[in-house]
């Protein structure tokens, strides 16, 4: 290995282990939708690692904007009704700048959770060279967190590019199973992209939103 590509693996393996919920495992547990897979034609923005990383380095140096009329608003599940452990529903909100789909078909979006490897890879090649799996993100970008009351780490974390979708079976049952017969708060938040670089936000509602968890 050259020595300028040493220098790049650690950079990027740097900015990897900046997630809000952990170095252990870095990313969201789950992505709604990345550029890989078969993504519907007429979705132009993807939920990338690097837009994740983006967004958690953006909110960890200036905070969370508190705004009613730019944070997304969660229509679906009822806010503080119950979560079940054993089934994840659909979860349904409107962007503050949108008022369509943009799930492409209306159905609630297949995620693509990522392996370690995968996420680094996406990031370099061995010979020092970054990969560029993804555009660059231009667009909205949405970030879904709960957090058990109490809590430091959310979790469960979904990065999202559509404003429709149901968590993965077994990542839901994982995350929230252990926290049946517990509060969890939810963190909804929006940020504007501009070629992978936040122009607008984070933004969240200063309105808490919690839940419920039941088996």
């Amino acid at each position: 290995m050259r020595p300028t590509s040493i220098i790049v693996l650690a950079a990027g393996l740097g900015l990897l282990s900046c997630k809000g919920s952990g170095a252990d495992e870095p990313g969201a547990d789950e992505y709604f939708y990345d550029c890989e897979g078969s993504p519907p034609a007429s979705l132009k923005v993807f939920a990338t690692d690097e837009g994740f990383v983006e967004f958690i380095n953006k909110a960890t140096a200036n905070a969370y904007m508190m705004s009613e009329t730019q944070a997304p608003v969660l229509t679906a599940p009822a806010a503080g009704g119950g979560l079940s452990a054993s089934a994840p529903p659909q979860v349904v909100f409107r962007s503050a700048a949108m008022t369509f789909d943009r799930s492409g078909n209306g159905r609630p979006p297949a995620s693509r959770p990522r392996s370690l490897w995968s996420r680094a890879r996406s990031w370099l090649s061995f010979e020092g060279t970054a990969w560029a799996h993804c555009p660059a993100v231009t667009g909205e970008t949405f970030l879904f967190q709960l957090t058990a009351d109490g809590a430091k780490d959310p979790a469960y974390t979904a990065f999202l590019s559509v404003t429709s979708f149901t968590p993965g079976a077994a990542k839901w049952k994982a995350a929230l199973g252990p926290l049946a017969g517990k509060t969890v708060n939810l963190r909804l938040a929006r940020a504007v992209f501009s070629q992978g670089s936040i122009t607008l936000g984070p933004f969240v509602s200063p309105t808490p939103v919690t839940f419920n968890v039941t088996q």
